[in-house]
């Protein structure tokens, strides 16, 4: 149940729209640069970044009662959550990213070593693992590192052959690269592990058809 509850809250962050909040030069003068989020940020995060990477961290720090125990029995002696508010940091650079706060290239960049930090610190076998890579995906994709991404992007569906998202930007990939056959080959890959994936039959609809014409 508690698994489900991380994989669920997961899903629903990726398909956050991070607009709607203020942006530009006067938001990122009054952020100073901070790694840390303000409450009107949390919105856009996991609940769970709530007690790990916000400002006004005192006040939820009542909520790690409730998050220690979920993301102990993931790692190794808790090992994996203790590293988790680098993600949270990597999660608010490419929120502010999106909305033209600061300087796109440097957000980017610590949006990837945050990101990575958590990659690289983890147990493998974390439950987030595939999320991360994804993310990391995502970042390098906007740094404009496309073989890096793709890289990120196959282990994500390795770690997690069901994972829709992952197969979308891998399609992406493919489809940008004039690779159409790949592209085909990855969209039925996905259906094979989601076959109620409405996004991935759409892909696959629109793949076969670009290739039939040419």
């Amino acid at each position: 149940m508690l698994t489900r509850l991380i994989i669920v809250i997961s899903i629903i962050i990726l398909f956050l729209p991070a607009f709607g909040m203020a942006g530009g030069k006067e938001e990122f003068e009054a952020l100073g640069g901070k790694k840390l989020a303000y409450d009107y940020e949390l919105r856009y995060l996991p609940p769970y970044c709530r007690c790990r990477a916000a400002l006004n961290a005192d006040k939820y720090k009542h909520e790690r009662k409730k998050w220690d125990p979920i993301f102990a029995r993931q790692g190794e002696k808790g090992k994996d959550w203790m590293h988790l508010h680098h993600y949270c940091y990597g999660l608010i650079m490419l929120n502010r990213h999106s909305r033209g706060v600061g300087k796109p290239s440097a957000l980017l960049r610590e949006a990837e070593a945050q990101i990575n930090y958590v990659i690289t610190h983890s147990n493998p076998k974390f439950i987030l693992m595939p999320e991360l890579h994804l993310k990391m995906g995502i970042t390098q994709k906007l740094m404009g590192k496309d073989s890096k991404a793709l890289q990120h992007f196959i282990q994500a569906i390795k770690l997690k052959k069901n994972y829709v998202p992952a197969y979308l930007h891998i399609i992406s990939y493919y489809k940008e690269h004039h690779d159409l056959k790949n592209a085909i080959k990855t969209a039925k890959r996905g259906l094979k592990y989601s076959p109620k994936s409405n996004m991935l039959k759409k892909k696959l609809i629109e793949m076969q058809s670009l290739s039939t014409t040419k």
